[in-house]
């Protein structure tokens, strides 16, 4: 349980890091 809740963490933090980068990718295109 402990190794999967972990994995939860791992994907829901990998998601968080996505949209992040997709987010700044996005306001760098709209600054140009």
């Amino acid at each position: 349980n402990q190794i999967y809740r972990g994995s939860m963490d791992n994907d829901e933090m990998f998601q968080k890091i996505s949209d992040t980068l997709t987010a700044m990718a996005t306001r760098g295109e709209s600054n140009e």
